[in-house]
Protein backbone atom coordinates (compact mmCIF):
# COMPACT_ATOMS: atom_id res chain seq x y z
CA UNK A 1 0.00 0.00 0.00
CA UNK A 2 2.02 2.97 -1.18
CA UNK A 3 1.42 6.20 0.71
CA UNK A 4 2.76 9.73 0.54
CA UNK A 5 5.63 10.76 2.78
CA UNK A 6 3.39 13.31 4.52
CA UNK A 7 1.10 10.50 5.68
CA UNK A 8 4.04 8.56 7.09
CA UNK A 9 5.78 11.43 8.87
CA UNK A 10 3.90 11.29 12.22
CA UNK A 11 4.30 7.52 12.62
CA UNK A 12 8.04 7.68 11.87
CA UNK A 13 8.48 10.57 14.31
CA UNK A 14 6.68 8.67 17.10
CA UNK A 15 8.86 5.61 16.49
CA UNK A 16 12.04 7.69 16.48
CA UNK A 17 11.00 9.12 19.85
CA UNK A 18 10.48 5.58 21.17
CA UNK A 19 14.04 4.72 20.16
CA UNK A 20 15.55 7.97 21.46
CA UNK A 21 13.83 10.67 23.51
CA UNK A 22 15.85 13.42 21.80
CA UNK A 23 13.16 15.36 19.91
CA UNK A 24 15.63 17.24 17.72
CA UNK A 25 17.26 13.99 16.62
CA UNK A 26 13.86 12.34 16.03
CA UNK A 27 12.81 15.32 13.90
CA UNK A 28 16.04 15.25 11.86
CA UNK A 29 15.81 11.50 11.23
CA UNK A 30 12.16 11.82 10.23
CA UNK A 31 12.72 14.73 7.87
CA UNK A 32 15.73 13.25 6.12
CA UNK A 33 13.44 10.60 4.63
CA UNK A 34 12.73 13.05 1.82
CA UNK A 35 16.28 12.42 0.56
CA UNK A 36 15.31 8.79 -0.03
CA UNK A 37 13.23 9.88 -3.01
CA UNK A 38 16.55 10.29 -4.88
CA UNK A 39 17.56 6.67 -4.12
CA UNK A 40 16.22 5.06 -7.29
CA UNK A 41 14.17 5.64 -10.42
CA UNK A 42 11.05 4.89 -8.35
CA UNK A 43 10.83 5.06 -4.57
CA UNK A 44 7.66 4.01 -2.81
CA UNK A 45 6.80 4.47 0.84
CA UNK A 46 4.73 1.45 1.87
CA UNK A 47 2.54 1.17 4.95
CA UNK A 48 -0.05 -1.01 6.60
CA UNK A 49 -2.76 0.28 8.86
CA UNK A 50 -4.36 -0.97 12.04
CA UNK A 51 -8.16 -1.41 12.03
CA UNK A 52 -8.53 2.11 13.46
CA UNK A 53 -6.58 3.56 10.50
CA UNK A 54 -3.36 4.26 12.38
CA UNK A 55 -0.18 3.46 10.45
CA UNK A 56 1.08 0.23 12.00
CA UNK A 57 4.16 -0.57 9.88
CA UNK A 58 6.13 0.87 7.00
CA UNK A 59 9.02 0.28 4.64
CA UNK A 60 10.74 1.99 1.72
CA UNK A 61 10.82 0.20 -1.63
CA UNK A 62 13.36 1.22 -4.26
CA UNK A 63 12.60 -0.02 -7.77
CA UNK A 64 15.84 -0.15 -9.77
CA UNK A 65 15.01 -1.72 -13.14
CA UNK A 66 18.52 -1.24 -14.50
CA UNK A 67 20.12 -3.28 -11.71
CA UNK A 68 17.19 -5.70 -11.55
CA UNK A 69 16.91 -5.10 -7.81
CA UNK A 70 14.20 -3.85 -5.52
CA UNK A 71 15.73 -3.06 -2.15
CA UNK A 72 13.15 -2.99 0.66
CA UNK A 73 14.59 -0.92 3.48
CA UNK A 74 13.67 0.33 6.91
CA UNK A 75 10.91 -2.21 7.49
CA UNK A 76 9.49 -1.14 10.87
CA UNK A 77 6.44 -2.20 12.81
CA UNK A 78 5.36 0.18 15.57
CA UNK A 79 5.63 -1.55 18.95
CA UNK A 80 1.87 -1.39 19.58
CA UNK A 81 1.25 -3.36 16.38
CA UNK A 82 3.99 -6.00 16.47
CA UNK A 83 3.27 -9.67 15.81
CA UNK A 84 0.05 -8.90 13.93
CA UNK A 85 1.27 -9.74 10.41
CA UNK A 86 2.11 -6.21 9.28
CA UNK A 87 5.70 -7.10 8.38
CA UNK A 88 4.53 -10.08 6.32
CA UNK A 89 2.07 -7.84 4.51
CA UNK A 90 4.82 -5.35 3.67
CA UNK A 91 7.11 -8.12 2.38
CA UNK A 92 4.31 -9.52 0.20
CA UNK A 93 3.51 -6.03 -1.10
CA UNK A 94 7.18 -5.38 -1.89
CA UNK A 95 7.45 -8.67 -3.77
CA UNK A 96 4.25 -7.97 -5.73
CA UNK A 97 5.31 -4.43 -6.67
CA UNK A 98 8.78 -5.62 -7.72
CA UNK A 99 7.22 -8.35 -9.88
CA UNK A 100 4.80 -5.85 -11.43
CA UNK A 101 7.80 -3.67 -12.31
CA UNK A 102 9.50 -6.75 -13.82
CA UNK A 103 12.27 -6.65 -11.23
CA UNK A 104 13.28 -10.20 -10.34
CA UNK A 105 14.96 -9.65 -6.97
CA UNK A 106 13.75 -8.13 -3.72
CA UNK A 107 16.78 -7.19 -1.65
CA UNK A 108 16.76 -6.99 2.15
CA UNK A 109 19.60 -5.94 4.42
CA UNK A 110 20.00 -7.33 7.93
CA UNK A 111 22.79 -7.30 10.47
CA UNK A 112 24.42 -10.71 10.96
CA UNK A 113 23.63 -10.81 14.67
CA UNK A 114 20.20 -9.20 14.69
CA UNK A 115 16.80 -10.93 14.70
CA UNK A 116 15.53 -9.64 11.31
CA UNK A 117 18.03 -11.90 9.55
CA UNK A 118 16.33 -15.00 10.98
CA UNK A 119 12.87 -13.50 10.41
CA UNK A 120 13.65 -13.00 6.71
CA UNK A 121 15.12 -16.51 6.44
CA UNK A 122 11.91 -18.03 7.85
CA UNK A 123 10.09 -16.28 5.02
CA UNK A 124 12.26 -17.89 2.34
CA UNK A 125 14.96 -15.26 1.82
CA UNK A 126 18.54 -16.43 1.44
CA UNK A 127 21.85 -14.68 1.87
CA UNK A 128 23.29 -13.32 -1.38
CA UNK A 129 26.36 -11.71 0.06
CA UNK A 130 27.83 -9.67 2.83
CA UNK A 131 28.55 -6.01 3.16
CA UNK A 132 31.15 -4.60 5.51
CA UNK A 133 31.55 -1.07 6.75
CA UNK A 134 34.26 0.40 8.87
CA UNK A 135 33.98 3.29 11.26
CA UNK A 136 36.85 5.72 11.69
CA UNK A 137 38.73 5.66 14.96
CA UNK A 138 39.73 8.59 17.08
Amino acid sequence: MPIELDELRAAVFRQQLDWSPDEDLAHQLTERRIARLRGAETVLFLATRAPDGEIAAWADLYLDRTAGLAPLEDLVTAAAHSEQGHGDTLLATGLALAAAAEIPHLLLIADMDDWPRDWYARRGFTELGRNYSFLGGG
